[in-house]
């Protein structure tokens, strides 16, 4: 029921009317061999229950056309495997399918993939992957690249609309390509990915869960005025964050988009839709040097001893714009 370039490994199957399934784990060692190089079945197995590569110790599985069907966590543990061949016949990656495979740097998903299951590639080695747009469906996007400590690059596709723990914990994140389709951004996507200096957001975003960027490297930041729920957004988590760009829909800044003592914040604008700006809104940002103020914005509620600019390193000039806008409080 298989070949084996180099040595033989025993596994049980089930023999029907002219199909062979395999449904059994095979074992973390043959013969003595701690290393297997390479797998390849034959052309009378028809279907792979789950996890039959759980714990072996292959580097290389090619599955050939006769195979209709998956189980779940079909490589789940595989530690060693570096390279697989799937075939054509194949439409769904399923849950945990690729879990946990520490050596799996690079995978090409092929375009006759169009679904993809929950953790399909949670705690592996990948580097880098691009999600063809022939995947249109998820069984749970919940974890679905969580704990990858190596990924850097990732291309998601389009028909997206929602993300949910995507990437949490993907500590060497560098770029996300966001799909046009995206519309909500929920539950810590991004939480823990401080290699994540900058990220575009796509111009259909209309909310961002509060805790999404939390713990992330991010330097840069620019809202797009799609986004309707700002009041609860927080960034003050962001240690790295530099710049931020606010949507021109903002009516009202509260003190926990910023939190206090962020100390590498330096530039950020006031949209001229700008109506009101809470107590300690911008607190002791003590390298805050250039805040953008439109022309046309005249008016702004401060409420009492407002304090917002308090610890700010802002250049005099705006400190008088400030005043001229009401501004009661101190600036240091």
């Amino acid at each position: 029921a298989f070949i084996f370039y180099g040595n033989s490994i025993s596994y049980k199957s089930f023999f029907g009317i002219g199909v062979v399934e395999v449904f059994t784990t095979f074992a973390t060692s043959c013969c003595g061999i701690e290393m297997m190089q390479t797998v390849a079945s034959n052309n009378d197995i028809a279907r792979f229950g789950s996890e039959v590569f759980r714990n072996s110790p292959v580097k290389t599985v090619v599955i050939p056309e006769s195979v209709k069907r998956f189980g779940s966590g079909l490589f789940r543990e595989a530690r060693h495997l570096q390279y697989v061949k799937l075939p054509t016949t194949i439409t769904s990656l399923l849950g945990q399918f690729f879990a946990s495979c520490d050596s799996l740097e690079y995978f090409i998903i092929p375009d006759h993939i169009t679904h993809i299951g929950g953790s399909a590639f949670s705690f592996s080695g990948l580097r880098a992957i691009e999600i063809p747009d022939t995947v249109t469906t998820f069984e749970d996007w919940d974890s679905l690249f969580f704990h990858c400590k190596n990924l850097e690059y990732v291309k998601l596709p389009n028909e997206i609309k929602t993300l949910c723990y995507t990437f949490r914990d993907c500590t060497a994140l560098k770029q996300v390509i966001l799909p046009e389709s995206l519309e909500t951004l929920e539950n810590n996507v991004f939480v823990g990915c401080r290699s994540l200096e900058q990220i575009n957001l796509p111009n259909t975003l209309t909310f961002i869960e509060p805790g999404t960027f939390s713990g992330s490297g991010l330097r840069s930041i620019s809202i797009p005025e799609s986004v309707t729920n700002f009041q609860d957004l927080t960034l003050a988590s962001c240690g790295q964050l530099e710049a931020i760009t606010l949507p021109d829909n903002v009516t009202h800044i509260n003190n926990k988009l910023l939190g206090r003592g962020n100390k590498n914040l330096k530039r950020i604008n006031l949209p001229a839709s700008l109506q009101s700006i809470q107590n300690g809104a911008f607190y002791d940002l003590s390298s805050l040097e250039e805040l953008i103020i439109p022309e046309n914005l005249t008016t702004i509620y401060w409420g009492e001893e407002n304090d917002a600019f308090y610890g700010t390193a802002l250049p005099l000039a705006t400190q008088a714009k400030l005043k001229q806008l009401g501004y009661p409080g101190k600036f240091n």
